[in-house]
């Protein structure tokens, strides 16, 4: 699928590496229709304290390391399906087996750049940054909720940097098809999770 396919135009903030500003992941994932559903959108999470990331942690908030998983669909993922770990434990102690490739590395071989891995269902997953869909609450036209999955950090950034995205829907979704994406983003291939086994607790 090309750019136009998916709601989106080359004004919308889209790098060439496929990584993109949060409106510009936003209009992507709601777009996107694929193993015969058009209900997809970015990864929500909730802001568990004062409005904004206030309470950075290695455990248990909803910044930092080790998010509650009830709380972030993204950290569900990572260390619920997935298995990952947080560059840091809940005691703030490093964890060498951190990130995607269990290895404590960014792109298999050493610390200086980033990466792809395949890591269960999900191929071409990015050691790298991830938008959630929840703006900043304190300034929610600038800011907005990501996910590091090069370590494991929830945080938030600016709307126009650039991030990738991960395209979620509740229920399970079984397709080995290549995920339709505006070229050429190629963070997600076959095996896209849809938020397996993920339960929001409120």
């Amino acid at each position: 699928a090309n750019a136009v396919d998916n709601g989106i135009n080359a004004t919308d903030n889209i790098f060439a590496d496929g990584r993109m500003g949060w409106t510009a992941a936003n209009t992507w994932a709601a777009n996107l229709s694929y193993a015969g559903y058009n209900d997809w959108r970015l990864p929500t999470m909730t802001d568990t304290g004062a409005p904004g990331c206030v309470a950075f942690s290695n455990s248990g908030t909803d910044c930092g390391y080790n998010v509650d998983t009830a709380f972030s669909e993204m950290a569900h993922m990572y260390h619920n399906n997935l298995g990952l770990k947080s560059g840091e434990d809940a005691s703030g102690n490093f964890q060498a087996d951190f990130g995607v490739f269990g290895n404590g590395t960014y792109n298999g071989t050493d610390t200086s750049s980033y990466g792809e891995n395949d890591v269960g269902l999900v191929q071409n997953l990015q050691a790298y940054t991830y938008w959630s869909g929840v703006p900043y609450a304190p300034d929610p036209t600038l800011g907005a909720w990501l996910f590091l999955s090069s370590d494991g950090v929830q945080f938030i950034s600016n709307q126009n940097d650039e991030l990738y995205a991960w395209a979620v829907r509740a229920g399970d979704v079984t397709a080995n098809n290549t995920v339709p994406a505006p070229a050429p983003l190629w963070l997600i291939g076959s095996g896209l999770m849809a938020l397996i086994g993920w339960r929001r607790k409120r």
